[in-house]
């Protein structure tokens, strides 16, 4: 599971956080958007983990996903 501070377990959400929207675009069958999706993800991913080091968003996140 997520752990804050633990880059890690931080990666681990994060390339999840990617892949599960693009691997919806990829079942679209919208090959196009599916890499479109990807690269703004990964530009956008740094300062996700820099979001992360800032501060504890472990309840934020589960809220959000609904866990």
């Amino acid at each position: 599971g997520y752990k804050p501070g633990d880059l890690a377990t931080e990666s681990a959400f994060l390339r999840a956080n990617r892949h599960f929207p693009v691997a919806i675009a990829e079942a679209s069958g919208n090959r196009r958007l599916a890499r479109v999706l990807e690269g703004l993800l990964e530009e956008t991913e740094r300062l996700f983990h820099l979001g992360l080091a800032v501060r504890d968003r472990t309840e934020e996140i589960k809220l959000k996903h609904g866990l």
